[in-house]
């Protein structure tokens, strides 16, 4: 378990530290929003939940 917590913890930084200031200069504001709402629709969260 804890090695799947190791690896978790990469991705989310990989995520936080790269992907997603990537993201907020390549993409707009409506774009950006577009993958959020589609990403929590997939985890089954509202589109608007904060």
């Amino acid at each position: 378990m804890q090695g799947f917590a190791d690896l978790y913890a990469r991705h989310i930084a990989c995520e936080e530290g790269e992907l997603l200031p990537m993201a907020e200069r390549l993409l707009g504001d409506a774009e950006i929003a577009r993958i959020a709402g589609a990403m929590q629709r997939r985890r089954g969260l509202r589109p608007d939940a904060g």
